[in-house]
């Protein structure tokens, strides 16, 4: 005997598969830009460093990263409370696609900070604090597709 909706359970393991890569790919991105931002932050000066807050920025990332890591994705069960269906787990996959692009911009702005002196390093790491709380709520954005 076959079961009918087998297809349909496979498609959405999936994209529910899909999605946790995803989501994995961005947070270890972020892992990533963390580790350039402490490695800067080292060869930087000592009272240089304090106006910039790594330690804010740091933990600002840590909290990202983990956010996107182990956020709720695809597929729910059939005993689930919340219900996600197939276009809803693709708006899901597009969205953190989406994601891809404004993390590409942190990176790109970690990395300018290495042709930059000390003291144009505060100016620099605000517009990365920025870049990083925008990323955050735009994130937050996510929860609304599967809230629909």
């Amino acid at each position: 005997m076959a079961i009918t909706c087998y297809k349909e359970y496979q498609k959405k393991e999936r994209i529910r598969g899909l999605d946790k890569r995803c989501r994995e790919q961005l947070a270890d991105s972020l892992a990533r830009i963390k580790t350039s931002i402490v490695d800067r932050i080292s060869q930087t000066k000592v009272e240089d460093v304090k106006p910039i807050q790594p330690d804010l920025i740091i933990a600002r990332l840590d909290q990202l990263e983990n956010k996107i890591r182990y956020a709720s994705y695809g597929y729910s069960g059939a005993f689930d409370i919340v219900k996600i269906d197939i276009s809803t787990l693709d708006r899901l996959y597009e969205f953190d696609r989406s994601l891809s692009s404004r993390i590409e911009q942190i990176k790109q702005l970690v990395a300018k900070t290495d042709k930059l002196t000390n003291s144009e390093l505060s100016a620099a790491f605000r517009e990365i604090s920025s870049a990083i709380k925008a990323l955050d709520e735009h994130f937050d954005e996510r929860r609304r597709l599967y809230e629909r």
